[in-house]
């Protein structure tokens, strides 16, 4: 990594790595962008190929840096410390909004799951990676990890198994979905009823609230 700093570095709108359609915006772009991943830094182009990013200074000099200690320098700028991270990460916010934040600090986490090489890593365990040097453990190990405590012990029934079909489909995506009520939406939940009926299991609108909050504190 070199000293210039691009600022944050933000994804397309849709948060997803846009592939580049062959298409050039300018003269001076590296022809290695042909086959790279392209996202926008304050309506710049940057690219990514593997594990090297290509960007444009403030001053259009290209630079060439390595997407790890780019994403290291990123969490940094938002968090001090593992210990500051772990307790904005526990604090009850939303996973969704504290990955969002580091978006903005250039912290992509599609391209550092897929440098990692396992899609099953969870996103709090490719930060703390990346970040500070912390052994990672899958999503299909923390549900594991979660059973093996008897947490499901604690409910019963149709209940019960909603719990273990939100694993499920946690261990499959990552946690941001299962703290949107909107999974309670999708095809594997039809079978226990709709939305508010699954959440009436669990005490209403509120009681699922605190249950998701609950059954993230046993995942991490």
């Amino acid at each position: 990594q070199k000293d210039s700093d691009p600022g944050p570095m933000l994804p397309p709108d849709d948060g997803q790595a846009e592939p580049d359609d062959g298409k050039t915006e300018g003269a001076d772009i590296p022809p290695e962008a042909q086959e790279s991943r392209k996202y926008i830094v304050r309506g710049q182009p940057v690219y990514i190929l593997e594990e090297i990013i290509r960007y444009y200074d403030k001053d259009g000099k290209l630079i060439t840096g390595d997407i790890r200690t780019y994403t290291k320098k990123g969490v940094a700028e938002e968090y001090a410390s593992l210990k500051d991270f772990l307790c904005d990460w526990n604090s009850g916010k939303k996973k969704s909004e504290i990955i969002r934040e580091l978006a903005n600090h250039g912290v992509l986490l599609e391209e550092l799951r897929r440098a990692a090489g396992n899609p099953g890593i969870d996103d709090f365990d490719l930060i703390c990676r990346i970040a500070w040097d912390k052994k990672p453990l899958t999503r299909a190990e923390r549900v594991n990890n979660v059973k093996k405590r008897g947490y499901l012990y604690k409910y019963e029934g149709a209940a019960r198994q909603v719990i273990e079909a939100l694993l499920e489909h946690y261990a499959k995506t990552d946690i941001t979905e299962i703290e949107d009520a909107k999974v309670l939406q999708l095809d594997e939940f039809h079978k226990f009823g709709s939305p508010t009926q699954i959440a009436r299991m669990f005490g209403g609108s509120g009681g699922w609230r605190k249950f998701i909050k609950d059954l993230e504190e046993e995942l991490y």
